[in-house]
Parts: structure tokens; sequence; C-alpha cells
């Protein structure tokens, strides 16, 4: 790759070459910038192919498509390097960033064909698979204006989820290294579907389906799952970590994991699974006040309340008042 740049207004500074995985950002590339606003990042191997950014002193930057094509080069100013850009040798970011400008006053009729224009005219172009990729799935009006209709409500509801994913190419990483393919994983996942361990486990295997196209996308899609689920503030989310754990990474379908990761996950699993909303939890065995024994699994009640409390605890002893009040009335 070689990617020569001329910034106006910059000199004897340095200059970073990153790239987008992700929702994150990382560095690829340092270079000098010399006393008239020159310099070069290249390399002897090809750059992996996504939305890369030059940064700029200032936590100013640009952003470029590093595809099929990664020898051009790049005009810009340092005060307003994303407005005074042009490209030569690289009709891709020259197309990119007019398709930007004609956007800022474009409604949605016009943005629509706008995008429509670009995909044809790069049809195997990154920022294509971009464009397509965020596109929602086309939904039919509703009959006779019924906008309140439950059943037709229901019924695109189900259209739109499973149409969700149509516009991706999974056997492509290149959307890989866009902000585009972790913000859809994290809008369906989190917003999109019902927010119950059961209908997250059957999509996740659906997607993690349609993923294995690609090893890279199926690696990228497996964390995000098995992280999202392990951090959700929502209970129940755990047995969506559990069946992650069990069905791929327990089975050697995560082959880029080390043993001592591996052994880390099914851990955690271990720990989980007897706390998973609809098991039986584990026994517990305490000393009533004449020293008898009481065990949790030997209970036989309609409603068990487990209590941990302090005697000299401010805040239990306002609530075990109210407890004892609940335990009478039931």
């Amino acid at each position: 790759y070689r990617i020569q740049i001329k910034v106006d207004g910059l000199q004897d500074t340095v200059s970073y070459l990153a790239y987008h995985f992700g929702d994150r950002q990382f560095l690829k590339d340092t270079v000098r910038v010399d006393a008239f606003g020159n310099f070069v990042f290249e390399g002897e191997e090809r750059l992996e192919p996504g939305i890369y950014l030059v940064v700029l002193p200032g936590q100013r930057y640009f952003e470029i498509i590093v595809d099929k094509n990664q020898h051009f080069s790049v005009y810009t100013t340092a005060a307003n390097p994303g407005e005074d850009i042009r490209f030569e040798n690289s009709p891709d970011n020259s197309a990119f960033y007019e398709h930007i400008k004609k956007l800022q006053n474009a409604n949605e009729a016009e943005a629509r064909k706008l995008q429509d224009e670009y995909i044809k005219k790069f049809p195997n172009g990154l920022f294509s698979m971009i464009l397509l990729a965020q596109r929602g799935p086309e939904m039919p009006d509703p009959p006779l204006g019924r906008e309140d209709d439950q059943a037709q409500a229901a019924a695109n509801y189900f259209r739109f989820r499973n149409a969700f994913w149509n516009n991706v190419d999974f056997s492509d990483d290149r959307i890989l290294r866009s902000p585009v393919y972790h913000g859809m994983l994290s809008r369906y996942f989190n917003q999109v579907l019902v927010q119950i361990p059961d209908t997250i486990i059957s999509e996740a295997d659906r997607l993690l389906n349609k993923s294995m196209a690609h090893p890279e996308m199926f690696r990228y899609t497996l964390w995000f799952l098995a992280n999202n689920a392990e951090r959700s503030n929502i209970m129940g989310m755990d047995a969506v970590f559990v069946h992650l754990a069990d069905q791929y990474y327990m089975k050697g379908k995560a082959h880029w994991m080390t043993q001592e990761g591996l052994d880390r996950i099914s851990e955690r699993a271990e720990r989980l699974r007897p706390l998973l909303i609809g098991s039986i939890a584990p026994d517990i065995r305490v000393f009533s006040p004449d020293g008898s024994t009481v065990s949790l699994h030997d209970t036989d009640a309609l409603y068990l309340i487990l209590y941990f409390w302090d005697s000299e605890c401010s805040f239990c002893k306002e609530e075990t008042p109210a407890l004892k009040s609940v335990y009478e009335q039931f």
C-alpha cells in the first residue's frame, strides 16, 4: 500500500493511520509530516480493506476508503480536512466524499436515490456494502391505514426481524473494519429483539450460522454475543452466555481461543449454570434458633424468601419489620 497525502497548513509534526474494527479504532501506522505538509503511509503488504482514519494533530481526522486500490494520493487542508479533500487515482474515495456533500441537504427520497446511484457505480465497493447493510427491510403500508391493528403490527414486526440481516454479506469481512456491523449487532440484540433469553438464544444461533460464511465474521459475532450477554443488566441473560459456552466455545468451534481462555469461559459457565432462572438452586442448610437444621430443598412452601441481614444494619432494621408483615400475610 502507498497512500500519499498533502495537508496545506500542516508542518513538522506526526500523523497516524488508524482503522475501525467493531466499535473501536486501532493504530496501524505512524509517519512524520515534513515542512510542506507531505507524508506517506506505505508498506510492503496490503492493508486489510476497511474504513481508515488519517489522524492529524489537535484531534482532527478524516476518513478514507481502503479497498482494492491501495495506491492513491490525498490533498486537503489542516483547517477543513474533511471538506477541502480531493483524491487522485481513487474514484471510490472521490465518489464517497461527493456523496457525503450531496447528502447534507437531501431529503429521505433524495438520499435513497443518491445511495442507489453510488451502489450502481461501485457494485462491489466497500461503501456500497455499507450502504446496503444499513438499509432497513422494505415494509408494506398498513392495510387501509389500520396502523393500530395488533395482528398487522405483529406481522410487520416479524417481517422486519426476519429480514433485518438480508442485506449483509456474511462471506465478506470488510464490514468488520467499519462501525456498521457492531452497530447492527447492538441494535438487533438489544433493541429489536424481545429481551427474553430463549429468544436471544434462538436468534444468536441463527446469526452465528449465517456468520460461519467467513471465519472472521463468525469470530467477531460470537465474541459480541458472549460479551453482550455477560454484561447485560437484564435478569436471565446469563443463560445466553452459558448456551454460547456450551455450544460454541466448549465444542471446539472457537479455534482461535487459547486453552487458558477456554478454561476461563468454561469455569464461568459452570458457576452460572446452577443459578440460571428456572434451575433448582443449590441446597442451603442453616440452623434454626433451637439448633435444628433447616434445608432449602426440604422446605415445602408456595413462596420462599432467602433474607441475608445484619443486626447492626440500619437498612435491615427498616426492612425486617416490613418483611415480617409480608410473612404474616402469606
